[in-house]
């Protein structure tokens, strides 16, 4: 049996991915299994929990088959669960956008404000993922300038140690808005730091990099560029 202990006063967020093992539920069921593809594109199967667990709270997840004498591969990430103070707050005149992606659509909205599988921190409650093919343009939903660009990695999939691999871009809108775009494909960005964009321009394309169950684009504002800044509602004109 596999169990979570939150020892702690306020609520936790726990992701904790098996890799190799087989897990079952209470009824002695299989778990559908989900995949992570690493650095070099090799693939292998894994299956992911998302769990917030309330304080002082033990809570059994599920049963692991595990063959005696053989390691347990289990990744984790575990934080306090921190909510958005004024998620219904929206500035329309700084935070109506432009679309962000070309090409033909319509685009499924897959996630949107609070979604329970990575959109209920404070850090990314108002952020939209867009399912789209790998390789879809991306634009800027703005005038601005680039600050950051990361198109190095190429893992995808529900392993948590993606969560810390994704690529991105984020731009300071003239406004002085932040706009950061995730899961953009390896070596796909059109722009470096310091270039001025247009809204319209394309920047990059979009991709299944990251902790990303499938391809998208996720998109998300804020009002600084501080690491754990809150984001911004946003709507697109």
């Amino acid at each position: 049996m596999m169990s979570v202990i939150n020892k702690y006063s306020k609520a936790r967020c726990y992701y904790i991915s098996l890799v190799g093992h087989a897990a079952f539920d209470k009824r002695k069921v299989k778990m559908e299994q989900g995949f992570y593809r690493d650095q070099n594109n090799n693939i292998s199967p894994c299956i992911t929990f998302i769990l917030t667990v309330g304080p002082s709270y033990v809570m059994d997840i599920c049963y692991v088959d595990i063959t005696e004498g053989h390691d347990v591969h289990l990744f984790s990430d575990i934080n306090e669960l921190a909510l958005h103070q004024h998620p219904d707050v929206f500035d329309p005149v700084l935070f109506s956008f432009l679309f962000p992606l070309q090409g033909n659509g319509p685009f499924l909205c897959t996630q949107s404000c609070n979604g329970h599988l990575t959109h209920f921190y404070a850090a990314t409650h108002h952020a939209i993922d867009l399912r789209c093919p790998v390789g879809t343009p991306v634009v800027s939903v703005g005038n601005g300038e680039i600050i950051e660009v990361k198109h190095d990695n190429n893992v995808s999939g529900i392993n948590v140690q993606n969560l810390f691999s994704w690529n991105s871009i984020m731009i300071k809108l003239e406004t002085g808005v932040f706009v950061e775009y995730v899961h953009i494909k390896q070596n796909s960005a059109k722009v470096a730091v310091g270039d001025k964009v247009t809204a319209g321009q394309v920047i990059c394309e979009s991709g299944d990099v990251g902790f990303c169950p499938e391809p998208h684009l996720h998109i998300q504002a804020h009002k600084s560029h501080d690491k754990d800044a809150p984001t911004e509602k946003f709507a697109f004109l």
